[in-house]
């Protein structure tokens, strides 16, 4: 499986898969678009949408997941997928690897929305995707918070 994943974060040293199993901590692979996708022994920690702005007619025309998980060597995995609002349809998916919280925020933070979805057509005169993101970012960590 390996091979056909990259594997982010430290390798578990021999002996330590039980002891990160009883800890929550588990093998989690995530599809991303035009790589591989991204495998690590981590545990989920937290999980936001901003679905039901996207059906109530809030925004458009895409809504975004972030997932968040803690690995067992150290560090963050983030996962940022953009679904079209038409048809629920991925879009965009990436994870990447993070060495702290600081590092999360500020790389969720400085996402270009716009860059990552360019294949969705956008309504005329759209407001700006990336203020809508800032926006849902900010819902999740504060406007203007850094670990």
């Amino acid at each position: 499986m390996s091979a056909l994943a990259e594997i982010l974060g430290s390798k578990i040293p021999a002996g330590e898969d039980s002891a990160a199993r009883d800890a929550g901590f588990v093998w989690t692979t995530l599809p991303r678009h035009g790589r591989r996708p991204a495998r690590f022994l981590g545990r989920a920690l937290l999980r936001a949408d901003n679905r039901a702005e996207a059906s109530a007619g809030n925004i458009s025309p895409i809504w975004s997941d972030i997932e968040i998980y803690e690995v067992y060597a150290g560090g963050y995995v983030t996962s940022v997928r953009h679904f079209r609002g038409s048809d629920d349809r991925t879009c965009y998916q990436n994870a990447w690897l993070a060495e702290d919280g600081a590092a999360v925020i500020a790389a969720l933070r400085t996402h270009d929305i716009d860059t990552a979805a360019p294949s969705v057509p956008l309504p005329v005169n759209p407001a700006p995707s990336c203020g809508r993101w800032n926006a849902f970012v900010g819902a999740i960590f504060g406007a203007g918070a850094t670990l």
